[in-house]
């Protein structure tokens, strides 16, 4: 009897054992791809040659399909990520590459078209442990109409085991995120306020570029304020001139002092630089 009950016991432990394993996502670096409306998406996650816990949200977006920025401009849904079910995430840090801009006729747009990697850094609670990132997204996709959309992924990143797969599209998205200014070759060299009529303030930057031709320029401020009529008026060689209207929907307060962000594209490059209104 004593036997029985313990081979019953043993049984008992080994189910409970399947269900805990069964209840936890596979550890790979390469997750499944989840399919949405006009998008896949799937998590690919390795340590990086240092050591450091690195995941990609990688997406594809259909033919015609189009996602928005983190600042999408005059329309359109930023991307929002809840890691809030992930296990044993301490802290992490999203960024984003530069977006085209879109003009669909209606209204001008900060979007992502085909293949976008937007790379996530991880630092763990517990060192040296796995970390289980779980991540459910919601996402505006347009083709003829737009849509909000939202999708779940999550993969385990184990600490030591180095994918080289997932390692190469890591460093791939790392690649495509702005950097900061570079002195004398991609860099804000002025700017100033050039008019202001009640809730707009429209302000003129001058850069140093690696090429002006085609040099595009996305700004993000505070909350609410809005930047329109983003554009090039000028530049020759490898200075660029740009000019943009900012929209304060709920204040007229003063703004000086107040700090926009500019992500700057020229030559296949990208740089991020704030600048604070004079």
């Amino acid at each position: 009897m004593r036997r029985l009950h313990f081979h019953l016991r043993l049984l008992a432990g080994l189910g409970l054992l399947m269900l805990l394993i069964a209840g936890r996502p596979a550890a790979a670096a390469m997750g499944d791809w989840v399919t949405t409306t006009g998008v896949k998406v799937r998590l690919v996650g390795t340590p990086d040659a240092n050591g450091v816990l690195s995941a990609v949200l990688e997406f594809s977006l259909d033919q015609g399909w189009k996602t928005y920025w983190r600042s999408p401009g005059l329309a359109g849904l930023p991307p929002v990520f809840d890691l809030g079910a992930s296990w044993n995430l301490g802290t992490f840090s999203i960024q984003y590459p530069a977006p085209q801009r879109y003009n669909d006729g209606f209204s001008i747009t900060n979007v992502y078209s085909g293949r976008v990697l937007i790379p996530i850094t991880v630092v763990p609670s517990v060192a040296g442990a796995p970390v289980n990132l779980d991540i459910v997204g919601d996402l505006g996709v347009c083709d003829v109409v737009c849509i909000p959309v939202r999708f779940q992924t999550s993969l385990v990143i184990t600490p030591g085991r180095v994918d080289s797969e997932a390692l190469a599209i890591v460093e791939e998205a790392r690649s495509l995120i702005p950097t900061g200014p570079v002195r004398g070759e991609f860099e804000v060299t002025s700017f100033r306020v050039v008019g202001t009529n009640g809730r707009n303030v429209a302000v003129s930057v001058s850069m140093t570029v690696p090429q002006s031709f085609g040099a595009a320029m996305f700004v993000e401020g505070p909350n609410d304020w809005i930047a329109q009529d983003v554009r090039q008026t000028g530049g020759m060689g490898t200075t660029a001139t740009f000019e943009f209207t900012i929209t304060r929907p709920t204040t007229v307060d003063p703004t000086a002092g107040v700090p926009l962000r500019l992500t700057a594209v020229s030559g296949g490059r990208a740089i991020e630089q704030t600048i604070r209104l004079p």
